[in-house]
């Protein structure tokens, strides 16, 4: 191949490396991330599953230790955010044996929000979401994007297994589906493994002899 015709190409490759590399800089990162330990941190309870919360500071990640665990962070109280609280309400229900849990925290340091959160989950009949309120940067340890509008995390054992980041207006239905579809990742049962029989062992060991 000649310089003349190689150049070109040269300068294409070196312009695709560099979007790729832009592309990644791009993408919005936060909370924990996938194979990271998420923290202790207290919320105040607007609504729960438990009457007794409410309206106190309560620790879920210590309080639900080891079970699945949905937690979602956002900025607005949206259209979009209250239908998914309602899909998260019906997973819930769905995965009850995997001790599956919902818990839904307002980055808000608004007064009224307590309030209106308490009459949506009474208005809804909302039965397995937790709603609480913590002040607008969330726990320091989650580093939650400003960018964020929603952020959602999937965790088990307190080991984050998938994040969830949308920017304002970005949780439409095909992103509420993906969450969806994402939780049995933490309520499937660990896969079995595989046993050798006494009779497999014996079985390898005259074939040794």
């Amino acid at each position: 191949m000649t310089i003349q015709r190689l150049f070109p190409l040269l300068i294409s490759v070196a312009l695709t490396c560099g979007y790729a590399v832009a592309a990644e800089k791009d993408q919005l990162k936060s909370g924990p991330q996938a194979g990271d330990h998420v923290t202790p941190f207290e919320s105040l309870v607007a609504y729960s599953e438990d009457p007794s919360l409410v309206g106190k500071k309560n620790d879920f990640v210590e309080m639900y230790g080891e079970a699945p665990v949905v937690l979602v962070f956002a900025r607005t109280m949206s259209k979009p955010l209250t239908e998914l609280v309602n899909r998260l309400d019906v997973e819930a229900a769905k995965h009850k044996s995997a001790k599956l849990r919902m818990v839904v925290v307002l980055l808000s340091d608004d007064d009224a929000v307590e309030g209106a959160l308490k009459k949506y989950g009474a208005r809804q009949g909302i039965r397995h979401v937790n709603l609480a309120i913590a002040e607008p940067d969330g726990p320091r340890a989650y580093k939650l994007s400003r960018e964020a509008d929603v952020t959602v995390l999937l965790y088990k054992r307190k080991k984050m297994e998938v994040n969830h980041v949308f920017k304002k207006d970005e949780l439409k239905e095909k992103a509420r589906e993906k969450i969806v579809g994402d939780v049995p990742k933490i309520t499937a049962p660990p896969a079995a493994t595989p046993r050798t029989t006494n009779d497999s062992r014996a079985n390898d060991s005259s074939t040794a002899r």
